[in-house]
């Protein structure tokens, strides 16, 4: 078994994206770390993951067997992306070009919509988090208004309040 297999076994897919949108992208830095997920920035501040087939299709994403635990290093110095080619430190390079196409356009479309949202937050509130039943209201009437610009501040005063590793 090769170091790639090893530290990802095989490449299911990749969001087609990561091929013909971001031919330059260069350097990539980790942001975050799960046990299901690798998310990096490109320098132009696009999020690029690595995610376990157990986690699923999401935009931007590469597709793999597993991501290394959470008790392995990584392997040190500069991961890259360029022309479809992920170049990770010390093992084979990855080529998005040749594997499956898992295209985030086609995921499944939200049902309900915008009610999903609304049962979400009013599930989320009754579980006792009254802190975000202002800032949400706010959003809410900042939404209805014309002006793109009204949503600004409510949506800064919500960012953030949210779990995982990217709340």
């Amino acid at each position: 078994m090769n170091a790639k297999e090893q530290l990802f076994g095989r490449v299911l897919g990749a969001d087609p994206r990561l091929v013909g949108d971001v031919p330059a992208a260069g350097g990539l830095s980790l942001r975050s770390r799960s046990s299901d997920a690798l998310r990096f920035f490109t320098a132009d501040n696009r999020m690029v993951s690595l995610v376990s087939k157990a986690h699923g299709r999401e935009p931007d994403a590469i597709i793999v067997e597993h991501v290394p635990d959470l008790s392995l290093p990584l392997p040190p110095g500069s991961w890259s992306l360029r022309d479809g080619i992920l170049a990770v430190p010390g093992q084979e390079p990855l080529d998005l070009r040749t594997v499956p196409a898992q295209p985030s356009d086609i995921l499944p479309l939200i049902r309900d919509y915008p009610g999903h949202v609304r049962t979400a937050l009013n599930r989320a509130l009754r579980k006792g988090d009254r802190v975000l039943e202002l800032p949400v209201a706010e959003l809410a009437r900042s939404l209805k208004t014309s002006y793109a610009e009204a949503a600004e501040q409510p949506v800064l005063a919500l960012a953030g309040r949210g779990e995982g590793p990217l709340p």
